[in-house]
């Protein structure tokens, strides 16, 4: 499968299964898109506080930011690393 189909398929997908914030990101990423909405769709996840939270990760859904996220860390920075 050509690199344009599989980005067709993904876009398939974002569009029929994601959050709008996703199908923000996904457009800023590979369409050309403005951050403007990604930014907007954003701040419906920020808390009082300034912190991000109701439900941004989308399986922890709680309103306050939460540290549970941080002991996921060293493997998104692994990942980065190999694929970044």
């Amino acid at each position: 499968m050509e690199r344009s189909q599989r980005l067709q398929k993904a876009q398939d997908f974002i569009w029929c299964n994601a959050r709008l914030i996703e199908r923000y990101l996904f457009t800023l990423l590979f369409a050309n898109g403005s951050r403007e909405p990604v930014l907007a769709a954003l701040r419906a996840y920020q808390n009082e506080d300034g912190g991000f939270g109701n439900a941004l990760e989308p399986d922890k859904r709680c309103p306050p930011q939460s540290t549970a996220g941080h002991r996921d860390r060293p493997a998104y920075t692994g990942c980065h690393q190999r694929h970044g």
